[in-house]
C-alpha cells in the first residue's frame, strides 16, 4: 500500500494535488563519464522506466474508460448520438466516447 492510499480521503486528495502540480523529472547521468558497462546498465534502466511509464499510461486510459460509461450517451436518433464510423469499437463495450 502506498503512502497516498494510507491517508484519510481528504488528506490523500491534497497529497495527490501536490504531486500532480509537480512537473515530470528525469534523472540523467552524464553519459560522457560512463563506462561502456555503465552505459549498457543505464540503457537497461531507461528501458525499464519506459515499460513502467507505458503500463501507467495504460492504467490511466483504462481508468478514464471506467469513468466514462456509455449509459449517459445521447439516445440513438438524437443529436450527438453515435452512428456509422463514430460508433465505439465493439472491443470496448460500455465505454462512452464522451469524457
Amino acid at each position: 500500500m502506498t503512502a497516498v492510499e494510507e491517508c484519510e480521503p481528504a488528506a490523500a486528495g491534497e497529497l495527490l494535488d501536490l504531486l500532480l502540480a509537480q512537473g515530470p523529472e528525469l534523472q540523467r547521468l552524464p553519459v560522457g563519464l560512463l563506462s561502456r558497462e555503465q552505459k549498457a546498465a543505464e540503457l537497461a534502466r531507461v528501458a525499464a522506466v519506459k515499460a513502467m511509464t507505458a503500463a501507467y499510461e495504460a492504467e490511466l486510459v483504462l481508468g478514464l474508460a471506467d469513468d466514462s460509461p456509455d449509459g449517459f450517451d445521447p439516445a440513438p436518433g438524437t443529436p450527438g448520438a453515435r452512428r456509422g464510423s463514430w460508433a465505439p469499437d465493439p472491443e470496448l463495450p460500455g465505454v462512452s466516447k464522451f469524457t
